[in-house]
């Protein structure tokens, strides 16, 4: 029958093109799936005899959804594989592509036994690649349909760029990607999370836990950082952390404008690279200590160099973009999984360093130096070059622009005599304080809310996610959406949802209601960081911005360092 649905689709719509056939299919395919995850993870089964009837109908109907438009990509593929090759290869094209089809039947009985360790595994797998699927097919898949057009000439017709929004190429593709490791390493700040936590927890009369802890937490034990008076260490491992954050904004910040935006940003990748992954080995807290001090000066010079970097590469228009689509949201996904698929905090600070890898080499091989920094410096060569290598690399003709003079660079100290911008500021650094505090302040204490710690940091992380892709839609569609509703807001949401956390803790309710409220206050809290982020950008004039974002990112690290303390103070007024 679904096959007749789509013979009547195919027929009676022309626009129905191959490219939306597959990507419409894959992503309902990899939805269906990802429900199907945490379905999973929540002890749902299709099986009857175990779960109640709703629920075991319920994971039934979403599988065979999934099952029915995997079929629709196997017709999308086919008819990408006949139409868009020509007549004299195109069945030596069409028997590779089978090929990649039997590797892949070969595959799959592996992932249905990796269910027998983990259940959800197969359906991870199906997501995980299906977004693969998507990414490849969104970027190179060939509009074909009832045709057999030379390759060349369907490139030509529908070039990569035409697909893009916001101007965005294969490039920008790439520097976004960046981003989003440099996110990724940036998530490092909410690793005590999973690594500070255990169930809930009285010491007995010999001071020793009586309840269980979890393999990420076990080493709290192994330190003495429960039931002894170093439980305060707990706090002190995210604190250290937040101070090399603070240190390495201020450091790194004053490199990059000094030897440019490029080796900074390789050097800060580089040594968080090394202490994510020293830490993984080390058998004193001391050295672990020191080792999370140095990711935080690591993480502080990556935020700033590269954030700079990426920021002085794209267009004015992709910031949103940026801000939008490669987002936390998506580093806290990244690191959550990391976390549950690796549930020992050694091997998961190991494969964290691994998966940031990748970004050393993107910055050192693709990603050039800072145009508007070489400018800046009077390097106009090297600029245009930088210009020329930008637009060769998505195969576009390079058209000189013409640069704006370059304007004096106002210090701190003639921003802090200039009344309007101080004025500003004055706004600006207490917005970016709190912020940070609520921020970060509420992941460390997420820990404890009601339900699985994995299940729990999903919903924060996906709602983000999609919270940032709305932001973005609003943005675009509605340019009255000022900055100013933005923060206000959303920040009157977050006061609201927080003080109705206040008066549920109060009353010692921790059910579901608690997880709902604490996600949306996660969500505008969230908000509020974007409104930071763009007022900053938006309301300081170019020869004071580089210093006046410094300023607020200072106080931004001030109140991330005073987070910890705020949710160590919460635990122990709450636990006694």
């Amino acid at each position: 029958m679904t096959l007749q649905v789509l013979v009547s689709v195919d027929t009676l719509i022309p626009a129905f093109s191959r490219r939306v056939l597959h990507q419409g299919a894959q992503s309902v395919v990899c939805c269906c799936f990802l429900v199907l995850f945490f379905l999973t993870m929540q002890g749902y089964s299709v099986s009857f005899k175990t779960q109640p009837l709703e629920k075991g109908i319920a994971t039934l109907i979403i599988n065979v959804t999934g099952t029915i438009f995997i079929e629709y990509t196997w017709d999308a593929c086919y008819l990408c594989a006949v139409e868009s090759m020509e007549t004299s290869c195109r069945a030596s094209a069409t028997g590779t592509c089978s090929l990649m089809a039997r590797v892949g039947a070969i595959i799959a009985p592996l992932l249905t036994y990796a269910n027998i360790y983990w259940p959800p595994s197969l359906y991870l797998a199906v997501v995980l690649i299906g977004v693969v699927n998507l990414i490849i097919s969104y970027l190179f898949l060939c509009p074909a349909k009832h045709t057999c057009m030379y390759y060349s000439v369907i490139i030509k017709s529908y070039s990569v760029t035409e697909l893009m929004f916001y101007n965005v190429n294969r490039f920008y593709l790439v520097v976004f990607s960046t981003w989003l490791l440099v996110m990724f390493l940036g998530s490092q700040q909410i690793f005590p999370i999973f690594s500070n936590y255990s169930p809930k927890w009285k010491c007995g009369v010999l001071k020793l836990v009586n309840l269980p802890l979890t393999s990420m937490s076990r080493y709290l034990c192994r330190f003495g950082w429960i039931c002894s008076e170093n439980t305060y260490m707990m706090s002190v491992f995210s604190q250290l952390q937040f101070f090399g954050v603070l240190l390495g904004t201020i450091f790194f910040g004053s490199l990059a404008d000094i030897y440019g935006r490029k080796p900074c940003s390789v050097l800060a990748i580089g040594i968080g690279f090394s202490a994510n992954l020293m830490s993984g080995f080390v058998s004193s807290w001391k050295f672990l200590h020191v080792l999370r001090l140095i990711l935080g000066l690591s993480i502080g010079g990556t935020l700033v160099t590269v954030g700079i970097l990426i920021t002085e590469i794209i267009l004015p228009e992709q910031r949103m973009v940026l801000r939008g689509i490669f987002n936390w949201g998506i580093a806290r996904l990244m690191l959550t999984t990391v976390c549950m698929l690796f549930p020992e905090w050694r091997t998961a600070s190991t494969v964290c360093a691994f998966i940031v890898l990748p970004s050393i080499f993107i910055v050192i091989f693709i990603i050039p130096e800072s145009p508007t920094w070489l400018h800046n410096k009077g390097r106009l060569d090297e600029m245009r070059e930088v210009e020329r290598y930008i637009a060769s690399f998505d195969g576009e003709k390079y058209k000189p622009v013409q640069h704006k003079k370059i304007e004096h660079v106002k210090t701190f100290c003639e921003m802090w005599h200039t009344p309007g911008l101080f004025r500003r500021l004055i706004v600006l650094w207490p917005m970016w304080f709190i912020a940070a505090l609520s921020s970060y302040g509420n992941d460390l204490n997420s820990g404890s809310i009601y339900g699985n710690l994995y299940v729990n940091q999903y919903l924060f992380a996906l709602l983000i996610t999609i919270s940032k892709w709305i932001l973005l839609a609003v943005d675009t569609w509605l340019p009255a959406f000022s900055r100013r509703l933005l923060h206000q807001g959303a920040q009157s949401v977050v006061c609201v949802c927080f003080l109705t956390l206040t008066i549920f803790t109060i009353q010692q309710y921790h059910g579901v209601g608690m997880l709902i409220v604490n996600l949306l206050g996660t969500v505008f809290i969230e908000y509020t960081w974007d409104a930071c982020f763009l007022c900053v950008i938006e309301s300081l004039e170019t020869p004071c911005r580089s210093s006046g974002t410094g300023s607020c990112s200072l106080m931004a690290r001030i109140g991330a360092l005073s987070s910890p303390i705020v949710s160590r103070a919460f635990h122990s007024l709450f636990k006694e």
